[in-house]
């Protein structure tokens, strides 16, 4: 066991170092580029390797924008297509969805005035995905569907791969699971004949979705060490935390809810860390659930006011905001507000003791009058008689 927890990580360390030095020597290209249609395919493929091997979506963003901006002034349209599609995509996983829709449509419009068809059925793919994200899974399908027509037409094989993936979503969201894991073994096949890790532990990641749903738990289980592991190797955030989410699923079906705790747990860092929002709140929703099985009712409301706080945020433009800074300032604000009425109902108490020791004052001095007329009456009175 131990021999092979070693090799593991000699493999996983080579994977990570190679994935590296691919970076590496994209910033050094950058660095020595020209401002030409050249450094502009650079920046993209960069941003590229941040946006589908790391999952760092703001690396990705941040990019796209240098190289959209550079590509804009040399009139490049190739590459300002592909500057929008990366932003748009970004946006998507970012749960960011009003944006990845604005320019996942830009993408199109650029793509379609050079015909460039695997750019276009690329960004169809991205715009199929927002409807699939607002739960409008009838016309995600339809789109998806035409989507991988036409990538079957061009024998486009990574086009086809995304089609047959988000078409297994729909079908899992629609409840046909047959269809979905049809769907997802679909994809799983040509990623393996492409060797593209971070899609093949993707399609195991969904294949397990669908045996957790099915209650085929040791499938299901099989299917997750092979995404973990190989999410691991490329040192994917978003694929982790997604392969952790759904190990905490497995968990809390078979009803081991300090397990299920400790894996929504750590897809919530996660998603957290990248900032991918929807996962996010889902991460949280589902913690919410762990804990009230487990009884640790303070910490389900906790999880439960943090996920309102992400979905409120991700409503409002998808404005990015610190879940313990927001409870931190609500609960000064709320200190604030009751020290004020602290203070008024203090006010009121001084005022009505005031009031109080003023009457009490009056009716001393009156009984002390009264007093003194009766002793004034009783002496005269005494003194005539």
């Amino acid at each position: 066991m131990r021999l092979k927890i070693t090799m593991l990580l000699v493999i996983t360390s080579a994977l990570v170092f190679a994935q590296n030095t691919k970076i590496d020597s994209l910033e050094a290209l950058i660095k020595i580029a020209k401002n030409d249609t050249t450094k502009v395919n650079h920046i993209n493929a960069l941003g590229k390797e941040y946006l589908f091997v790391n999952g760092d979506f703001d690396k990705c963003i941040s990019l796209s924008n240098e190289a959209l901006k550079l590509a804009q002034q040399l009139k490049f349209v190739k590459g300002i297509a592909q500057s929008y599609a990366k932003i748009g995509g970004a946006n998507i996983y970012k749960g960011n969805y009003n944006d990845g829709l604005k320019y996942s449509n830009l993408a199109l419009t650029q793509y379609e005035i050079i015909n460039d068809k695997k750019g276009i059925s690329n960004s169809y793919n991205n715009i199929a995905a927002v409807y699939l994200s607002q739960h409008k899974y009838d016309e995600a399908l339809k789109k998806f569907l035409n989507v991988l027509r036409i990538t079957r037409e061009m024998n486009y094989k990574e086009g086809m791969s995304k089609a047959y993936n988000n078409i297994g979503v729909c079908y899992q969201n629609k409840e046909k699971y047959d269809e979905a894991l049809l769907g997802f073994t679909s994809a799983l096949k040509l990623e393996e004949e492409a060797n593209n890790k971070t899609n093949i532990a993707n399609c195991h990641n969904n294949i397990a979705v669908i045996y957790i749903r099915q209650a085929n738990y040791s499938a299901a289980l099989n299917s997750l060490n092979k995404a973990l592991q190989m999410s691991t190797e490329i040192n994917n955030k978003r694929l982790i935390g997604q392969v952790n989410f759904q190990l905490g699923d497995l968990n809390f079906k078979q009803k081991k809810y300090k397990e299920a705790q400790t894996y929504y747990s750590t897809s919530a860092s996660l998603f957290k860390a990248i900032m991918s929002m929807d996962l996010l709140i889902s991460s949280y929703a589902s913690l919410v659930e762990a804990d009230s099985a487990l009884g640790n009712y303070k910490d389900a409301f906790a999880h439960y006011k943090l996920r309102k706080i992400y979905e409120d945020s991700l409503a409002n433009e998808g404005d990015i905001i610190n879940d313990k800074s927001i409870l931190i300032t609500k609960y000064e604000n709320q200190k604030i507000v009751l020290k004020t009425k602290l203070e008024d109902i203090n006010q009121e108490l001084i005022s009505t003791k005031e009031s109080a020791k003023n009457k009490m004052n009056t009716l001393y001095a009156i009984l002390a009058i009264v007093a003194c007329a009766l002793v004034f009456m009783i002496y005269t009175q005494f003194k005539n008689n």
